[in-house]
């Protein structure tokens, strides 16, 4: 198999298949894109039988009704459960089984991201220059998904979108799991209560909120983590993941229990949500807002 019609065809069935058998993964997410080497240049650099082969990306929307920190832990957790069933069809019909690496890499992101393309990678042209083919449909979107960045609003919003672009990654790393059962997310044990990496992010979030005028408080790691538990200790659906970073914090450093990847993805989406509610609404928002209510 070596044309890019049928690499797409063999991929997009596959997923089509998969989608529809998963209610646990189609009940939370809507869309799902094939995009990057599978489709650019007409295919040739995809490669995935090779030793570093080439990954199939996807991008995969989360659906309007998973749209707290909670809901999208819990489709992350289906879809990270789910995908070995399409990486093991895929590589069956598409490889012949040889492949040990994840095959699938998956950006997974809310309606929200894509509006405003943010990207994790710092890329947000990624999303109006793209070619983007709907696995669900057949159709091929070679102008991007969406034909507006407001670079101005990026610039405006940069602590709230680097809070959002670091969820993006830490979920792609989350669903990132070979075929032999090894998560490129792993779980945390070490000295801090939380990874520094959280507590940056809890630190940005603080300062917009609450220092405003404290430039040190931006990357000040104790008053992330100190809003990090404000934030777990107010939320009732949080009540296990603050236990837990309280007993990290004050109990005994031979029972301290570990942070599992569910938890941290959990306490990214957390965040996530205190980011999504920080930026005004975009002018792009409000005019698009008045045309649709016209």
């Amino acid at each position: 198999m070596t044309s890019l019609g049928t690499h797409i065809d063999v991929i997009a069935e596959n997923i089509r298949i998969w989608f529809k058998k998963n209610s646990d993964v189609n009940k939370y997410f809507d869309q799902v894109y094939i995009f990057g080497s599978a489709i650019n240049d007409d295919g040739r650099f995809f490669v995935p039988n090779s030793l570093f082969g080439s990954d199939i990306d996807l991008l995969m929307r989360f659906s309007e009704n998973c749209q707290g920190a909670v809901e999208r832990a819990q489709a992350l957790r289906n879809l990270r459960e789910a995908k070995g069933d399409l990486e093991a069809r895929i590589c069956t019909t598409l490889l012949n089984g040889r492949r040990e690496k994840s095959l699938v890499s998956v950006l997974a992101i809310t309606d929200y991201e894509l509006y405003h393309s943010i990207h994790k990678g710092f890329d947000p042209k990624i999303f109006t220059m793209n070619i983007f083919h709907d696995a669900l449909t057949g159709e091929n979107n070679s102008g991007g998904l969406v034909d507006y960045i407001d670079f101005a609003y990026h610039l405006e919003n940069i602590e709230a979108f680097s809070v959002i672009r670091a969820c993006q990654n830490v979920r792609n790393a989350y669903l990132d799991v070979s075929r032999n059962g090894e998560s490129r997310l792993k779980s945390f044990d070490g000295p801090d209560v939380i990874p520094k990496e959280v507590m940056r992010a809890g630190a940005l979030l603080n300062y917009v909120l609450n220092s405003p005028q404290d430039k040190d408080a931006r990357t000040r790691l104790i008053d992330g983590l100190t809003f990090i538990n404000k934030v777990l200790e107010i939320r009732k659906e949080c009540e296990r993941l603050f236990e837990i970073l309280r007993q990290r914090q004050f109990g005994r450093l031979a029972k301290r229990p570990c942070l599992e990847v569910d938890d941290i993805m959990l306490l990214y989406e957390v965040l996530f949500d205190i980011a999504r509610g920080i930026p005004k609404k975009s002018i792009r928002e409000i005019i698009d807002g008045f045309i649709e209510n016209k």
